[in-house]
């Protein structure tokens, strides 16, 4: 797998979502069936992804690895201005920085 490539594919998902997101359903946090639910709701299972990428590994090197390519896409993901892998950056961090 190649991180450049996982990090602009995670980054074309994640802006596709948040650009939906209307002020309107801030107002109306965790109502499900809401464009900023599907878009938490993404967050969230992509951490899960990322964890249990790293946890199914039988042996600490391959994990070590695993970390090493996730840290990795977090940083190009940086590059992008996006905040994609959970457990690596804030959910809540600044967008717009750069």
């Amino acid at each position: 797998m190649d991180t450049q490539d996982i990090a602009q594919q995670l980054a074309l998902i994640e802006h596709r979502l948040y650009a939906r997101i209307r002020v309107q359903e801030c107002w109306e946090w965790g109502r499900t069936g809401s464009l900023l639910h599907d878009f938490m709701s993404t967050h969230d299972k992509l951490a899960s992804w990322v964890k249990m990428s790293i946890l199914n590994l039988p042996h600490a090197t391959k994990r070590g690895e695993m970390i090493d390519f996730w840290i990795t896409c977090a940083e190009v993901c940086h590059l992008f201005h996006q905040v994609v892998i959970p457990g690596t950056d804030s959910r809540f961090a600044d967008r717009n920085a750069g």
